[in-house]
């Protein structure tokens, strides 16, 4: 994984696990990791299935498991083929 997109990875988890129990949108996630709402959309239906669930429309409640480790987060959004479920 290139540094820039290690780094905002690095940066989606801590935004999750500061924010567990609260409702976000997409564009929170964009702002605070520096990803292009597009990336976020791709990385929501491809990665995150277990981080966070949509409530209403564009309000988002994150449910990421308190015991996640950052290694655990950067290994699961890495993996190519099949993602490991959350």
């Amino acid at each position: 994984m290139r540094q820039d997109s290690l780094q905002k990875v690095i940066r989606a988890y801590h935004f999750f696990k500061a924010n567990i129990d609260n409702e976000i949108s997409l564009n929170n996630i964009a702002i605070n990791t520096g990803w292009k709402i597009s990336s976020v959309k791709t990385y929501y239906s491809k990665k995150w299935a277990g981080i966070f669930l949509e409530i209403n429309n564009g309000v988002y409640l994150i449910c990421m498991p308190d015991d996640l480790t950052e290694n655990q987060f950067i290994q699961h959004h890495s993996q190519v083929d099949e993602a490991v479920k959350i």
